[in-house]
């Protein structure tokens, strides 16, 4: 039985040592690659159901792609009428447009 105690003792200290070897070894080449962004400044657009905000839009500079809109479904209140709700980021809209 104190054989046994003894051998799981040294099993823990080898299984410490080599976590240890091993995050120094991993993480002696690694660069810490994060970067704060910038704040945003294109609006966000919430379609509100409900009183609750979904299927978020972001603003975009350059055309998107078709398939990435495809995916949400944005339901309609009993009168077939939608809510939205924009979020400026503190920047001023100067126009709104959309198309169905």
């Amino acid at each position: 039985m104190k054989k046994g105690f003894i051998r799981a003792g040294i099993l823990m200290l080898v299984f410490i040592l080599a976590v240890i070897f091993f995050s120094i070894l991993t993480g002696r080449k690694n660069a810490d690659m994060t970067v704060d962004m910038g704040r945003a400044t294109l609006p966000r657009v919430y379609f509100e159901i409900e009183g609750y905000q979904a299927n978020a839009l972001v603003g975009y500079t350059e055309k998107m792609d078709l398939t990435a809109m495809r995916d949400t479904l944005t339901p309609l209140d009993a009168n077939g009428n939608v809510s939205i709700r924009v979020q400026k980021f503190d920047e001023q809209v100067n126009s709104f447009a959309y198309k169905i």
